[in-house]
């Protein structure tokens, strides 16, 4: 919550993280959200995460290899995040996806990721991703990218930041890339 409270009084979009549940049992996290629960499961679980993270005006999944890849389950999950008019961004963990094309068919805005940056804990490879990211971006008119607060990520974007301004990119809040 404090995080949370910090990062919108300092002007950052705030988003939940939600744990979905993946095709690996060993990648279970509390709270997930399951593709056996019911809708009121579902909305129960989803309402308590947001209620951790206060100010959210978004949500992407964690993990959910499994949860993303069935539409019933995820139109139980746009249905809990609806009434409060929520934005979704498909973390794309796997390529068999189907919630970005939910999202929109619920009338969800949505986005899905174009890159990882830091699925490897390297800075040199993690600029190099920042850099792909931009050329899509530029090509695009706009690209979304995902990367954790890590050390290597850290280290890797206080060297890169700077230098985008001066390339002519803009960073925006993700809500901003939406529909």
């Amino acid at each position: 919550k404090a995080s949370a409270q910090e990062a919108l009084e300092r002007g950052f979009e705030v988003m939940l993280h939600m744990p979905m549940e993946c095709k690996e049992a060993k990648h279970t996290y509390p709270q997930s959200i399951l593709t056996s629960m019911t809708e009121e499961e579902v909305s129960a679980t989803v309402t308590q995460a947001l209620s951790d993270v206060p100010g959210a005006s978004g949500v992407n999944n964690h993990t959910g290899s499994l949860y993303t890849t069935d539409a019933e389950a995820m139109r139980r999950f746009f249905k809990a995040i609806q009434d409060q008019k929520l934005f979704y961004i498909d973390s794309r963990t796997t390529k068999d996806t189907v919630a970005y094309d939910v999202a929109t068919e619920e009338g969800v805005r949505a986005g899905k990721r174009e890159l990882f940056l830091d699925n490897v804990a390297n800075p040199a490879l993690i600029r190099r991703r920042t850099w792909e990211l931009v050329e899509r971006a530029r090509k695009r008119g706009g690209a979304i990218g995902i990367c954790h607060f890590r050390p290597a990520t850290v280290k890797a974007l206080k060297q890169v930041l700077p230098e985008l301004k001066e390339y002519g990119v803009e960073l925006v809040h993700v809500s901003e890339l939406l529909p």
